[in-house]
């Protein structure tokens, strides 16, 4: 290859969807779940549904490359669920966190 494929390029047997569900207990004061790319992906998406009962009060997208960390806001408005999403990523880390 002997030019760097976009996401664009890469085609769609080549990646690797998978989902995954974690239900935390309620007892996590500071919960937050990360995903640690150990390579290059086309794309990775966090995903967060919470109760509608129980909304956190602040939720932040956090990336780390070898560029250092970057952390920031994620606005739910009025609904329940946040996300990360980061193209040609990695090697690193993303993630959310939130608080109660």
């Amino acid at each position: 290859m002997n030019e760097p494929q976009g996401v664009e390029n890469v085609p769609l047997e080549t990646r690797s969807p998978y989902e995954l569900r974690v239900e935390l207990p309620e007892a996590l004061p500071d919960p937050t779940y990360h995903h640690f790319a150990a390579r290059r992906m086309a794309e990775l998406l966090i995903w967060v549904r919470f109760d509608q009962r129980r909304v956190p009060r602040r939720v932040t997208r956090e990336i780390e490359t070898d560029d250092g960390l970057s952390v920031d806001d994620v606005s739910l408005g009025d609904g329940t669920s946040a996300h990360a999403l980061a193209r040609s990523f990695g090697p690193g880390m993303l993630g959310l966190t939130w608080s109660w």
